[in-house]
């Protein structure tokens, strides 16, 4: 089951060729990770909710959309990445191993949403991508 985005009021009019060439990266079978970078403001998060609805048939393990906005502690990525999968009762020093054994299962897509403020934890999130 996917974690639906919030309902987007606007309209999508002249960001076609971004929209196609993030589809076109993820759709390649060796791409494990795609960053969406820019100025704030300027419609990552907005290109992506466009995206996401139309790639949800291509991942039988699900498209998750993960909100990191709020999170300050780099430490706190992972148990959030495994709370939007559904997985509970884990504990902390196992949380890297289920949500990487979760990923495994079938072909899924995690979107993490405003990761920046909490980079620290790229290590983490490389280590689900092996």
């Amino acid at each position: 089951m996917s974690v639906p985005l919030t309902a987007i009021r606007s309209s999508f009019i002249g960001r076609e060729s971004d929209l196609a060439a993030i589809a076109r990266l993820i759709r390649q079978p060796a791409t494990r990770l795609v960053t969406v970078t820019g100025p704030g403001g300027v419609g990552k998060t907005r290109v992506v909710s466009e995206l996401v609805p139309q790639l949800q048939a291509e991942f039988p393990g699900g498209v998750w959309f993960v909100p990191i906005a709020a999170i300050r502690d780099p430490e706190l990525v992972l148990a959030t990445i495994a709370a939007e999968l559904g997985i509970r009762d884990i504990d902390a020093g196992e949380t890297l191993m289920r949500v990487a054994e979760r990923l495994a299962e079938s072909r899924t897509l995690v979107v993490l949403d405003n990761l920046e403020q909490v980079i620290e934890c790229g290590p983490a999130i490389s280590r689900l991508l092996l």
